[in-house]
């Protein structure tokens, strides 16, 4: 299942264990700094539309985000048949 939420490259965190009287580390809480899969998918789109439709209407910079959105949806969708 793609979460569109879900980091591109998840970091995992060791953390300290000192339960058992001796220092271990287990495996933490993931972290992420940077983007979610649904901005990763979109910046991908947004490339691809920027360079083929290059008419610089009033609204191009606008459609041109709106598309790269819907494009990220539906390959997530299709990734989660």
């Amino acid at each position: 299942m793609t979460n569109p939420n879900d980091p591109i490259s998840p970091s995992v965190i060791p953390v300290m264990d000192t339960s058992q009287g001796s220092v271990a580390f287990k495996v933490g809480e993931q972290f992420f700094t940077g983007l979610t899969k649904r901005e990763y998918f979109a910046a991908m789109a947004m490339q691809f539309l920027a360079i083929r439709d290059q008419k610089m209407t009033s609204h191009w910079k606008q459609d041109i985000a709106e598309n790269a959105c819907l494009i990220a949806d539906a390959l997530i969708a299709e990734l989660n048949k």
